[in-house]
């Protein structure tokens, strides 16, 4: 076990845990722990469920859990096919990473609910993703088209398209309405269908990056994040994003495309998942190294956004910087 880890745990149990500190412990863990680790901090969490803190370790439980780790938390959480405490929802979406079967109609009964709450609706149908749904096909017809043209509404029932057969209609009418009506604070689960329908579904995510209305570059309504996760469900890289962005000659959509452009390299500063797709060394050698053929900072400066260009050169100089210690010591 990582010192790092029994540190953490020490200060849990003394209940004297600064949450900044916290997620950067967890953050090393990720980078340099192991299952041992894991094992640790679910014994904490399954022994203090009114911590508010523990839902952080939940990042730690998806990369390294297995059934086992999914049952523990199942008995833990979930009683009579319903969580213990509805202000935690939060395991459900990792429930469904670890492909726990017990709990789908558990996250059947959350997705499809009347219930209010959209925390509970938001992590039962991130949930449900990793399941077949073959059965609910109608059902999730039903619940998609009574979203088309709304404004607000239970905002991740659309990343649900990807569940059915023959989604290619409804993806056309949810772009539309995502364009022309939905509210950016409710946009994430339409782009969430979008990165998980294939080649169909990247047409329109591609759409998404460069039209303004969609805002997909909004970190306060969390857009941005999961316009991020949609990028690396499609395995649209970095780089590759940047030069769509050099190339769009519509002025318009080049300024959006190199906002959106930048707000995803701030959440890829910060994710310490395996999921990534551009290293560091990748991003800084071909998009801010000087004479990089893909240098974007002369479009910073066309659109006054060369602050954030330095801010976000100086971010991947030190995760640069970290990337090659990580090497060194793996």
């Amino acid at each position: 076990m990582l010192k790092i880890t029994q540190e953490l745990l020490s200060s849990l149990k003394q209940k004297n845990t600064e949450p900044a500190v916290m997620q950067s412990q967890l953050k090393a863990i990720l980078s340099c722990g192991n299952k041992t680790d894991a094992a640790a901090l679910l014994d904490y969490y399954l022994a203090n469920p009114s911590d508010n803190h523990t839902d952080y370790m939940l990042e730690i439980f998806s990369k390294w859990g297995d059934a086992e780790f999914a049952q523990k938390i199942f008995n833990s959480r979930i009683a009579d096919n319903k969580l213990v405490d509805e202000d935690a929802p939060e395991m459900l979406e990792l429930l469904g990473q670890l492909k726990f079967e017990l709990v789908k109609p558990v996250l059947i009964h959350y997705a499809f609910s009347e219930s209010s709450d959209h925390y509970l609706h938001k992590y039962a149908v991130l949930g449900l993703l990793h399941f077949n749904c073959d059965e609910l096909a109608e059902l999730i017809e039903q619940k998609i088209e009574e979203t088309i043209g709304k404004n607000l509404f239970a905002e991740f029932i659309p990343a649900l398209v990807c569940k059915l057969k023959q989604p290619e209609a409804l993806l056309a009418r949810l772009f539309e309405s995502g364009r022309d009506y939905c509210s950016t604070d409710c946009n994430a689960g339409i782009i969430v269908g979008f990165s998980l329908c294939g080649e169909v579904g990247k047409t329109y995510l591609y759409e998404v990056l460069f039209d303004e209305s969609w805002e997909a570059d909004a970190t306060a309504t969390g857009t941005a994040y999961f316009t991020y996760r949609g990028l690396i469900n499609q395995q649209i890289s970095l780089v590759n994003l940047a030069q769509l962005v050099i190339t769009q000659e519509d002025e318009r959509k080049q300024k959006q495309g190199l906002q959106v452009m930048f707000s995803m390299l701030n959440i890829r500063v910060n994710d310490y998942t395996e999921n990534v797709i551009d290293t560091f060394q990748d991003i800084y050698v071909k998009l801010f190294e000087w004479g990089s053929d893909l240098r974007l900072f002369n479009l910073a400066e066309k659109y006054e956004l060369t602050d954030t260009f330095y801010q976000l050169f100086k971010l991947v100089e030190i995760k640069l910087n970290e990337e090659m210690i990580l090497k060194s010591v793996k």
